[in-house]
Order: C-alpha cells, then structure tokens, then sequence
C-alpha cells in the first residue's frame, strides 16, 4: 500500500486490503494509509477500496453498497 500511495498514480485500486487482520488494525491501517496520501503534496489520487468488511468505510468519502438481485 505504501508503495501504491508514493507511485502518485491518479487512481489507486485497493482489493481487500485488510482482509487477514483484525478490526481495530484494519481501521488504523487505513486510517494511516489516507492520512499519509493527504500529507503528501500535490494531487492526491482517487482511492477505490473492494471490500467485504465495515472498518474504515467511514474515511471514504463516498460508499457504494453492490447487493446481489434474485
């Protein structure tokens, strides 16, 4: 991930990022992953996180919820 941020691409793909650790880890990880992008100069890239999982949701500024239709 740290390498992802400090590429400076304009858009990052994050998949399952924090699949394997716990809930309190998983948010500080990307609590630390936005803030460092956010301290960087320069344009900062568009983040897109896959996930399963709620942790971190709420650092996002935007949330697209994708349900499964019958």
């Amino acid at each position: 991930m740290a390498r992802a941020i400090l590429s400076r691409r304009p858009v990052i793909l994050l998949d399952e990022p924090v699949a394997h650790l716990d809930p309190p880890t998983a948010t500080a990880v990307l609590t630390d992953l936005l803030t460092a992008d956010r301290s960087l100069p320069g344009p900062h890239p568009t983040i897109v996180m896959a996930t399963h999982r709620p942790e971190g949701l709420e650092l996002f500024d935007e949330v697209v919820t994708m349900h499964r239709s019958a």
